[in-house]
């Protein structure tokens, strides 16, 4: 067995009880700073030695019993606490379980017992002690990173959950513990099919793996988030232990790189549109000209005058699209300014109310302003009019 220097405070109302064990400790190699005969005095010796266990009567003299005075160690000084008792009655051993004690020792002591009971007792408050610093460790790096953390068991329940992730999924880590993850990460493929359970494969493949391409989390209020990140799978002792989900929502990104396709799109055809308009305009103006001329030559009642005219005509309409084609093919000049959006429905509704007698707008009770161009804003909600339509 290691070496024992610990202090052990001894809390016993019998004076020849307290001596007894106190020279029992000091023969195995402990040490006692302090004995309590009542509550207040078990704290106050407590408060000054900071031992590394307390011994303590359940029953003792005063208002405290050793159940309230234990209950304080354990919140106030986190020491570990081992009862003495020559009581086994069912309620008082419940309510000595409410105060996490590390175990508790029957009267009279057995010196095997009483030794054996301090070396468990303070081997299983180091342990404990050490997972709450790796927790406490745990919780303060995943809750300073910036993407949504889960973290699951070999079972697929959840045991962690950061800030992040608890906003995205609509709910806090306390509920979240204990439930399986695809219960709470509900993952949907680009068809909107959900995704079944990843852990599993995670675990077997045995290395990291990215989240599938197209993946969106419905969140809280059926909202959906294009998301990003990947699996990593933990293990203990060599033996696979979990996975660790780490994600982003990437959906303002999507969107500006979906806005980026479509503008190169937009630029792509209108310089196609310019070149195309460019190459017609002077065959077209030749066109146009020469059937002029033409019917400026031409008698009034020659049989080509007919032709001529239909050149003409074919012509001008032919220089009219190329007009269009280059309209098209200039940047539009985008004028910002404060827009009701309100005001921009009642005259579309107005406008559409001929072709579609039946059709109500129902506008904001608290209209908010916009800045927008106000032809544009007009533009496109004719647009999905159309498209509605």
């Amino acid at each position: 067995m290691e070496s024992r220097k610990q202090n052990i405070v001894i809390v016993e109302d019998e004076g020849l009880i307290a001596a007894d064990l106190r020279g029992r400790l000091e023969r195995a190699g402990y040490t006692v700073p302090g004995i309590a005969g009542t509550g207040n005095e078990a704290l106050d010796v407590i408060r000054q030695n900071s031992p590394d266990l307390v011994l303590m009567d359940i029953r003792l003299r005063g208002k405290m019993d050793g159940i309230h005075v234990a209950e304080r160690v354990r919140r106030d000084f986190d020491i570990p606490v081992v009862f003495l008792t020559a009581y086994e009655d069912r309620n008082t051993l419940e309510r000595a379980g409410t105060t996490q004690a590390f175990g508790y020792i029957k009267k009279p002591i057995a010196s095997a017992s009483l030794e054996g009971s301090i070396e468990m007792a303070l081997a299983k408050h180091r342990h404990e002690r050490y997972l709450r610093e790796q927790r406490d460790w745990f919780q303060a790096n995943f809750s300073a990173i910036a993407d949504a953390v889960v973290v699951t068991d070999r079972a697929s329940r959840i045991s962690y959950v950061n800030p992040i992730a608890e906003a995205l999924i609509g709910c806090k880590a306390e509920e979240a513990l204990g439930k399986p993850y695809t219960e709470l990460l509900r993952f949907r493929n680009q068809e909107g099919r959900v995704v079944d359970d990843l852990v599993p494969v995670v675990m077997l493949h045995g290395a990291p793996i990215p989240l599938p391409v197209g993946l969106r989390l419905e969140g809280a209020n059926k909202k959906c988030f294009a998301i990003e990140g990947t699996l990593t799978p933990r293990s203990h002792e060599g033996r696979a232990d979990g996975v660790l989900i780490v994600f982003k929502d990437v959906t303002l990104r999507r969107f500006e790189e979906e806005q980026s396709r479509q503008d190169d799109r937009h630029s792509a055809l209108a310089r196609l549109s310019d070149g195309i308009a460019g190459q017609l305009d002077l065959e077209l103006s030749v066109v146009a000209e020469e059937s002029t001329r033409l019917l400026g030559e031409l008698p009034s009642d020659s049989t080509l005058r007919s032709a001529a005219e239909t050149i003409e005509s074919a012509a001008l309409d032919a220089f009219a699209v190329t007009c269009r084609l280059r309209a098209f093919g200039q940047e539009r000049e985008i004028k910002p300014a404060t827009v009701n959006v309100n005001d921009a429905l009642q005259q579309i509704a107005t406008t559409w109310n001929g072709a579609l007698p039946g059709l109500k707008v129902q506008l904001d009770s608290e209209p908010r302003p916009v800045h927008a161009d106000a032809s544009e804003l007009n533009r496109v909600i004719d647009m999905l009019l159309q498209h509605a339509h």
